[in-house]
C-alpha cells in the first residue's frame, strides 16, 4: 500500500449499502469505462447514483465519512448511495466501469 492510499484510508472509509429501494431497477443512464494503472487514483466529487462495475483488477474504495474502505475485486460491483466524496484506487493495473443510474419502479 503506498503512501498516498495509507493517507486517503486514514481519513476516509466507505461503507455499502444495498439499491435505495426494493420493488426498483436500476437504469443505466450515462456509462464510461477507465482503465487505472497500478497505483493510479481518481476522486469522484458528487457520486450519489452512481454504479461501479469492477471489470478486472483489484482497487481499493474510499468514501469520506464511512468507517471502513474496501478491496473491490474483479466481477464485483456496488451501488454509490451517498453523496460524499469517493476515492478509488488500483491496486494493479485495473478497469472499471462507471454508470450513473436511474432509479425505475418494476412491475410486480
Amino acid at each position: 500500500m503506498n503512501k498516498l492510499l495509507r493517507s486517503l484510508i486514514s481519513h476516509f472509509a466507505l461503507g455499502f449499502q444495498p439499491p435505495a429501494s426494493a420493488g426498483a431497477d436500476r437504469t443505466p443512464i450515462d456509462a464510461a469505462t477507465v482503465t487505472l494503472a497500478e497505483h493510479q487514483w481518481r476522486s469522484i466529487a458528487n457520486p450519489l447514483g452512481m454504479a461501479i462495475d469492477y471489470v478486472r483488477g483489484r482497487v481499493v474504495v474510499t468514501q469520506e465519512g464511512a468507517a471502513a474502505c474496501h478491496l473491490m475485486v474483479t466481477g464485483e460491483s456496488h451501488d454509490v448511495t451517498r453523496n460524499a466524496h469517493l476515492y478509488v484506487q488500483a491496486e494493479r493495473e485495473s478497469e472499471l466501469r462507471f454508470a450513473m443510474m436511474m432509479a425505475t419502479n418494476k412491475p410486480f
